[in-house]
């Protein structure tokens, strides 16, 4: 759970900022499932998630689409950062922020059922 990937990684809590880039690639769902089972493990309601995707990146990334963006809205708020036309062609950038759960309650209800 949160606390033991916490522990494993020498966090005591959720970090402020997570930052990946080049993590979404190929078409396996089940990887993409992973790594937002990771980002959620990771964060709190109050971490910045920002992901840096190249040229690349999975089916519909670009275009915050597609199998990863499924997994991510479901626990996650996203935004796609504006770019300049030349820096189109070099990278996208997303930034996510995890939904607050109405109660603990329900949070772990969410939980149990998406994992």
């Amino acid at each position: 759970g949160p606390k033991r990937l916490k522990n494993a990684t020498g966090l005591s809590k959720s970090p402020d900022v997570l930052i990946a880039a080049d993590v979404v690639y190929g078409d396996d769902e089940s990887n993409m499932e992973s790594i937002v089972r990771t980002m959620r493990l990771l964060c709190d309601e109050h971490t910045l998630v920002i992901l840096a995707h190249g040229q690349g990146a999975a089916p519909g990334v670009w275009n915050s689409e597609g199998p990863f963006f499924s997994h991510a809205r479901k626990w996650f708020r996203h935004w796609q950062v504006p770019l300049g036309k030349a820096d189109k062609k070099a990278c996208v950038i997303h930034v996510l922020r995890l939904k607050r759960a109405r109660n603990k309650q329900a949070l772990s209800v969410i939980g149990k059922v998406a994992a």
